[in-house]
C-alpha cells in the first residue's frame, strides 16, 4: 500500500514540476518580456562567471606565492638538517675513534 502512495506522490511531483518548467519556458520563449528576462539572466550569469574567474585567478596567484615561500623555507630547513647530520657524523666518528677501541685498535662498524 505504501509503495503505491510513493509512486503516486512521485508522479504527481514530476507532473507539477514538468508543468511549471513548461510554463516558464513558454513565458521565456514566447513573450517579449520573457525574452528580456532571459537576456538579463544570461548577462548576470556572464558577470558572475567573470567574477568567479577573477577570484580564481587571485587564489591561484596567492597559492603560487605562498607555495614558493614555503618551498624556499623547506629547502633552508633541509639544508640545515643535512649540515647538522654531517656535523654529528663527524663528532660520532671522532668519538668512535677515541673511545671505541679494543686492544688499541678501532672497532669496525
Amino acid at each position: 500500500m505504501e509503495m503505491r502512495e510513493n509512486k503516486h506522490d512521485s508522479f504527481l511531483l514530476g507532473f507539477l514540476l514538468g508543468g511549471a518548467l513548461g510554463a516558464f519556458l513558454l513565458f521565456v520563449l514566447g513573450t517579449k518580456e520573457g525574452k528580456k528576462l532571459a537576456e538579463k539572466i544570461i548577462d548576470r550569469a556572464k558577470e558572475y562567471g567573470d567574477d568567479v574567474g577573477d577570484k580564481l585567478e587571485t587564489v591561484k596567484e596567492t597559492v603560487k606565492e605562498k607555495g614558493g615561500d614555503l618551498l624556499k623555507e623547506a629547502n633552508k630547513t633541509q639544508k640545515a638538517v643535512v649540515e647538522d647530520l654531517k656535523k654529528n657524523k663527524k663528532i660520532s666518528g671522532l668519538l668512535q675513534g677515541k673511545f671505541f677501541k679494543k686492544d688499541g685498535k678501532k672497532l669496525s662498524s
